[in-house]
Order: C-alpha cells, then sequence, then structure tokens
C-alpha cells in the first residue's frame, strides 16, 4: 500500500489502540524528525513489559512503502535500545518478528481486523 494510506492506518490504529500510545514523559514522537527525513517513525507501547517498540515507515514509490520493525527501548537494555536482526540472537529475534507481526502487522495490514480489537 502507498505511504500514506499505511500512515493513516498506523494512526488510526493507535487511535482504536490507546494503550498502544506512550506514557507521559517519555520523549519520543510519531513522525518524522525533520523536512528532510525519509522515514516516518512510529512508536508503540507494551505496558505489560514496559518497552517501546520502534518502526518506520518509508515510501517506495507511488504505491508501495514499506513498514520496518526496527528495535525495542527497553530500561533494563545497557545502552537502552535494541536493534532487531543485530542486538538479539536468531531465537529471540523470532519470538520477537512474531509478536510484532501479531500484535500490530497483521491488525494494520488487513484493516478489517482494526476495526475488530
Amino acid at each position: 500500500m502507498s505511504e500514506d494510506q499505511l500512515i493513516n492506518r498506523l494512526k488510526i490504529y493507535k487511535e482504536l489502540h490507546p494503550e498502544l500510545k506512550l506514557p507521559v514523559g517519555v520523549n519520543m514522537k510519531d513522525g518524522k524528525r525533520d523536512k528532510v527525513d525519509h522515514w516516518h517513525h512510529f512508536y508503540f507501547y507494551r505496558k505489560e513489559s514496559d518497552q517501546v517498540v520502534k518502526t518506520w515507515v518509508r515510501r517506495i514509490d507511488k504505491e508501495r512503502s514499506t513498514f520496518a520493525f526496527v528495535a525495542i527501548f527497553d530500561r533494563s537494555f545497557q545502552h537502552g535500545l535494541k536493534f532487531i536482526n543485530k542486538d538479539f540472537d536468531d531465537e529471540e529475534n523470532e519470538i520477537l518478528k512474531s509478536r510484532f507481526e501479531e500484535e500490530i502487522l497483521v491488525k494494520v495490514v488487513d484493516f478489517s481486523s482494526v476495526l475488530l480489537f
């Protein structure tokens, strides 16, 4: 789907699921950093584990975009942020990616499910 369509779906999904919004005081904001940024960043809060999932959307062409699962922020990590496919071992990566797909990706891509949850 297009970048605009995916960004809109993610915004709606977060509005329908306020529990995914970051708590007050967390200094991470959805959106582009500045006018030349190519990535539209989205952050999702996991209250039960006090973690933040970092993602971004980037345009491929007029009709397609990339939705990337980038990292997890957790105060217990030595540097706070751990990158997917870099800082976790293979088993941890698979678990984290599966959870991301179930919690966010499938529900945003299949927009009809967004309205059900």
